[in-house]
This record gives C-alpha cells, structure tokens and sequence, in this order.
C-alpha cells in the first residue's frame, strides 16, 4: 500500500499498487490564501492521487478558482504559484545540498486545454526567498515568497483577463520530474504547495496595490 496525496477537500486517499519498483512521496497544500482582498483567488493540487515512479515524469493537475461570495468581486490576470521540492531531502555540506533529490518543473509543461502558459520560473535563494516577478505588497513592492533553498517557485500566468466567482473552477496541467536520487520514504514526504493569485487583484486600471 503506497500512501497516496491527501486531498484538499474532504479526505486522504490511498491507491494500492503491484508494480515493486520504489516510489516517492510526495504531499499536496494549498498555500494561505494572501493576494486579492475582495476577489479570492484559490488554487489547489488535485492529482495525481498516487505516488510517481523515482527518476520518471508524472503529470500534475492544480485547481483554480475565485471562491468570493459576491459576483461582483472578480479578480484580474490570474496566476497560480507552484512551489516544487526540488532539492528534496538530499545531505547538506557546508550548508548546501550535495544532490538535489526532489521534484522539479518540466519547462513548457503548463497547459489548460492543450493551450501552453506563460510561466517564470524563480529560485529560492540561500536565504529561502525567492522575489515574485509581479505581484506586489501592500507598499507596492515586489512580494518575496518564503521557502526551502534551491526549490522552485513556479509561477504560472492563466489565459484570462479576469476571473469571477461565477465562472467555474478550471485545471491548469503541468509535469515534474522526479529525481533518479529521490528516496522511497523521505521524511517529511516532498511537499508540492500551489496558490492563486491576482496579478491587478480587483482594479481594473492596473493598480495592484
């Protein structure tokens, strides 16, 4: 029995497999909720719901959706990050990963509907911070984003100019790859994190503080 993601809407699902060659374990979260004020923007992992092969590819699926209760609080230019564990649980020396283990972003994967994104792709420095290439603070200023050094932030620009909560949740696909180094029960599981954003959150005239 291989434990499976733990889903972000009601439960844990668990997928039991024959094939004896060693998997990784990885989790999905939904990362807090922070960009839009009236608009809210959501964005969730969904599947896969089993654990890939180590060294092979696997095709992801995240959510996005504006979940405000009124109609008319609709967001502009969306985007979701994903956050991908790409140094995984690899030994440090002198405070750096000797290999990176973990899961990482195939480039030009994004897609909803067959259509290719637009995504940026931002490493985490050694201090774990890794500066949005759009979204701002409150002061306006570039948003820095918190995380483990050398992991991903992936940030994926959707084809809308705007999104209400009128419109349904969509899927956007991307593929990671997994490291022919990764461990078959790393602990902690790698953990791959997404949010929703709005790049001009509920101004139209694009003023995104």
């Amino acid at each position: 029995m291989a434990a499976g993601f733990t889903s972000l809407w009601k439960r844990a699902s668990r997928t039991c497999v024959k094939n004896p060659r060693p998997r990784a374990f990885p989790t999905a979260e939904s990362l807090e909720r922070r960009y839009a004020l009236d608009a809210v923007p959501f964005a969730q992992i969904v599947s896969p719901t089993s654990n890939p092969l180590i060294g092979e590819e696997v095709n992801y699926t995240v959510r996005f959706d504006n979940t405000a209760v009124a109609q008319s609080d609709i967001g502009y230019s969306p985007f979701v990050d994903i956050v991908m564990p790409k140094t995984g649980d690899a030994a440090t020396q002198t405070g750096q990963k000797t290999v990176d283990n973990g899961i990482s972003f195939k480039p030009g994967t994004a897609k909803y509907n067959g259509l290719s994104l637009t995504t940026d792709v931002v490493f985490f420095d050694a201090n774990g911070d890794a500066t949005h290439p759009f979204a701002k603070d409150a002061q306006g200023q570039p948003l820095v984003i918190k995380g483990t050094p050398g992991d991903e932030l992936v940030v994926v620009q959707l084809p809308f100019g705007s999104y209400g909560p009128d419109q349904p949740p969509i899927d956007i696909n991307f593929t990671g790859v997994v490291s022919s180094d990764a461990q078959p029960n790393p602990v902690p599981a790698y953990t791959i994190v997404a949010q929703g954003g709005f790049r001009y959150d509920t101004d139209l005239a694009n003023n995104p503080t």
